[in-house]
């Protein structure tokens, strides 16, 4: 199956932001929310699953510091409150 990669676009934290209040502020439901910022249905379901699991309105970034990777290896902590 070939999928047309082009169709795919990256949604930003401001529509993030506003399915998400649309959703939880004002109760409107995930299929209207997704009609009112253009976003698919499913990727509204997943914006608004996430925040309810996570609290997060932003992906976590997976940038990590060479101190944090250097350190995750040998299983310390860069903090000193251990």
């Amino acid at each position: 199956m070939c999928y047309n990669h082009s169709i795919y676009r990256k949604i930003s934290h401001a529509e993030r932001i506003r399915a998400i209040y649309l959703n939880k502020v004002h109760g409107i439901l995930p299929t209207h929310v997704a009609a009112e910022v253009g976003i698919n249905f499913r990727t509204v379901l997943n914006i608004i699953r996430d925040y309810e699991n996570t609290g997060r309105t932003n992906k976590k970034s997976l940038i990590f510091s060479s101190s944090n990777k250097l350190n995750s290896k040998i299983g310390t902590r860069d903090d000193a409150s251990q």
